[in-house]
């Protein structure tokens, strides 16, 4: 009785490596690797995957780290112009206040490079009271009170903003009109960052 063997030829037949023979049977090449080249392959599909999974951490890390950045941008930028804007305001409110004090208009807007908040620490009575007036500007940054969010120059921790109010009189145009520019600036990576608003008072009384 003759018995016949059908054998396929393996892709290392093809790819030049000759297939061992045991007792007249073709053994492939991957059942003749030794426990060596096993793990010298094991160990090449490590590292090509810590690879693949570095490149992907490095990516997210990148996105979050830009994400964040970005938002601070955006919340400093919005903070600036609030305190801005609150400049304006309260020089507003200090011409009023002229207003109902029966006050010439411009007395209590001086010309000139001022600070200004919106409250002040009353230590004698352990309050806060309305500032109704301008002080020099000192180039100090803003601080911030933990308890209240009040942004002035009295209490809290220094914040990365700075105010400085400019009030000046228009050539020509009299003691009737004031002009006032508010600028707030911020440091932000390395960078000088800074948001100005520019506001004109009358005198509209007779």
């Amino acid at each position: 009785m003759v018995m016949k063997t059908s054998v396929s030829v393996s892709g290392d037949l093809i790819a030049g490596r000759r297939p061992a023979k045991l007792f007249g049977f073709i053994i492939p090449v991957e059942l003749m690797l030794s426990n060596k080249e096993k793990n010298g392959f094991t160990l090449i599909e490590v590292l090509v995957t810590l690879f693949v999974l570095s490149v992907a951490l490095v990516g997210v890390f990148f996105i979050i780290t830009q994400n964040l950045a970005n938002a601070t941008r955006v919340g400093n930028n919005i903070l600036g112009a609030h305190l801005a804007q609150e400049g304006v305001e309260l020089v507003r409110n200090i011409r009023d206040n002229e207003w109902h004090a029966t006050d010439t208009f411009g007395n209590t807007l001086p010309n000139g490079t001022h600070e200004v908040q919106a409250l002040t620490w009353n230590s004698l009575n352990s309050r806060w009271d309305p500032a109704y007036a301008l002080r020099s500007f000192n180039d100090q940054f803003l601080k911030k009170d933990p308890a209240t969010g009040v942004f002035g120059y009295d209490l809290g921790a220094d914040s990365i903003f700075k105010r400085k109010v400019v009030i000046s009189t228009p050539t020509g145009e009299g003691a009737f009109h004031k002009i006032v520019t508010v600028t707030v600036s911020w440091a932000e990576r390395a960078s000088a960052k800074s948001i100005i608003v520019e506001e004109h008072l009358y005198d509209w009384l007779p």
